[in-house]
Parts: structure tokens; C-alpha cells; sequence
């Protein structure tokens, strides 16, 4: 999971629109869950839809290289 979502990669760069430019990690977490929502939903660190997908891939990549 910790690669699905670059965890650890505070060394790359991505574009953030309205915010700029963000350490590839905080992106990710942006992307994927409400962390980085505007009001009402703001600071909330569940999972969006694309979040969602992130981890299905990720758990589907996991129970394929099982079996």
C-alpha cells in the first residue's frame, strides 16, 4: 500500500491545482482522499473514489501474485 500511495517519496514533485507544487506523498494523499477538501468536507482522511481504486489495484496486485 505504501508504494500505491508514495508514501515515503517526499523527493519527487507533483502539481497540485490551486495549490502548486507538493512533495509527491502529500499529493497522493490529496488525490485520494478528502484530506485536502475544501469546506464542508475539509480534513477528512477517508478514502475518494479515486482513493478507492488506488487500494482495489493494490489489493488486487497482492491476491494475483498469491495464486
Amino acid at each position: 500500500m505504501q508504494a500505491a500511495f508514495s508514501a515515503t517519496d517526499f523527493a519527487d514533485a507533483a502539481t497540485l491545482p490551486g495549490v502548486g507544487t507538493a512533495p509527491l506523498n502529500v499529493a497522493r494523499i490529496c488525490e485520494c482522499t478528502w484530506m485536502c477538501a475544501p469546506s464542508p468536507i475539509e480534513l477528512n482522511i477517508h478514502a475518494n473514489s479515486t482513493g478507492y481504486q488506488v487500494i482495489t489495484v493494490a489489493f488486487r496486485q497482492v491476491i494475483e501474485s498469491l495464486g
